[in-house]
């Protein structure tokens, strides 16, 4: 009897759990899985998923800003410019401290272009008289004072040697000289003419004479007067002949002493100009350690907080001048792992470090050309940013030089189901 209302028991549980209708969520959850499983497989064979190269890169630009250095340490005593100021090539930022004055210096560099330009264009006697005009005895010039007066030296010898100088004076002077010199030669000349003119009348007087003497139609006397007479003709040649050769020697002294005087006053208007561009680059090179100036036109930025007496070391960073371009670029190191999958013309994504991607996004960039020498840390690539530094968020990024990204290759789009297949391949393998 307890078995067989066991075994009633049983069959009754069967019957109730045979006859209960299941739930609708057990009813269609299985074949909406085994849909979904479809859907998934024919999506996966859709939809593409890229493959991506990591590497790592920082922002440049073909025009980048330009800092602002100073060249030598001390105190600023003077500031122009502010922050955020438009600003032009080689306009004045600042004055650092100097035993010279900047003025002045300033005031003489623009002298000395003009005394530049007068060498250049051959007009050297215009140089004294603007010199005059200045009117300006530049006694300020602390460490320029030696070139100083070394240029002034040369300035003081060189007007001696201009047309109004002492040297053309009394090359003018040789050259009346030289003139009178070829007059008396012309003179020398024609006496000498004159003289042998005289001397063949006198040859042919005593010729008929010495007939007569020796024909005794003459006396002795006469005759050795007639000697007399043509011996002293005779030796009035000579004399001329020396007085010719003196007045040449004259003029070949004259002429030598011209050319030395003419190489003299070509040496110095040399050693003028030479002590003249020296005395430009002294103050060209005073100029770059003592003045700031800007380096190109643009936009200054203080790169700090600076204030006026602010003692400053040499070679520190004072600020920058931007300019404004959208010629950004980046430059990329690929790493060697995968550098084959990289070409030319592949899409970048980059992701800068001081801007959060999730916030701003990522700047969107193309290769343009992979060099093919391999560096230490990779295969350095210029990636172009056609949509210069906005993100795919339409937010801006700030230049920076040699701002650090992340960059995100995407070498090629592959279907998720190949990938799927290739990794269980990969598996079974």
């Amino acid at each position: 009897m307890p078995i067989q209302n066991q075994s009633t028991i049983r069959s009754e549980n069967l019957r109730e759990f045979i006859s209960h209708r299941p739930g609708l969520i057990i009813r269609w959850g299985i074949p909406v899985f085994f849909l979904l499983l479809v859907v998934l497989a024919i999506g996966s064979y859709f939809i593409y998923y890229p493959d991506i190269v990591h590497a790592r890169a920082k922002l440049n630009s073909i025009n980048p800003p330009k800092p602002v250095i100073t060249k030598t340490g001390g105190r600023i005593v003077k500031l122009f410019m502010g922050d955020g100021w438009e600003i032009k090539k080689n306009d004045i930022i600042g004055y650092m401290e100097s035993t010279a004055s900047h003025d002045e210096v300033i005031r003489l560099s623009s002298i000395l272009d003009t005394l530049k330009y007068f060498a250049d264009s051959n007009r050297l006697e215009e140089i004294p008289r603007f010199w005059k005009s200045t009117n300006h005895s530049f006694s300020m010039m602390g460490e320029l004072q030696p070139t100083h007066q070394g240029f002034m030296q040369a300035y003081i010898t060189f007007k001696d040697y201009l047309n109004s100088g002492f040297y053309v004076t009394k090359k003018q002077m040789l050259n009346r000289d030289l003139a009178n010199t070829k007059k008396l030669l012309q003179t020398l000349l024609q006496q000498k003419e004159l003289q042998q003119q005289d001397l063949a009348i006198t040859i042919q007087n005593y010729n008929v004479h010495d007939t007569l003497h020796n024909e005794t139609l003459i006396n002795d006397i006469e005759y050795r007067g007639q000697q007399s007479q043509l011996i002293n003709k005779k030796m009035v040649i000579p004399q001329l002949n020396a007085s010719i050769i003196g007045n040449q020697s004259q003029q070949h002294a004259l002429q030598k002493e011209m050319l030395e005087l003419d190489n003299q006053i070509t040496q110095q208007r040399a050693i003028f100009i030479q002590a003249l561009f020296a005395y430009r680059s002294a103050i060209e090179d005073w100029k770059q350690k003592f003045l700031l100036t800007a380096p190109e036109n643009g936009k200054f930025i203080y790169a700090g907080f600076l204030d006026e007496n602010q003692l400053l070391q040499p070679n520190q960073l004072i600020g920058f001048v931007t300019n404004k371009t959208d010629k950004y670029f980046a430059e990329m190191l690929i790493p060697q792992s995968g550098f084959g999958k990289v070409k030319p013309g592949q899409e970048v994504l980059l992701k800068f470090s001081g801007y959060p991607a999730q916030e701003y996004g990522s700047v969107t960039g193309r290769i343009e050309y992979i060099k093919e020498i391999k560096t230490d840390s990779g295969y350095l690539a210029k990636v172009w940013l056609p949509n210069g530094l906005v993100t795919n968020y339409k937010k801006p990024i700030l230049f920076s030089d040699d701002l650090p990204a992340d960059a995100e290759i995407i070498t090629e789009k592959k279907r998720l189901s190949d990938r799927f297949l290739k990794g269980i391949k990969n598996l079974v393998n």
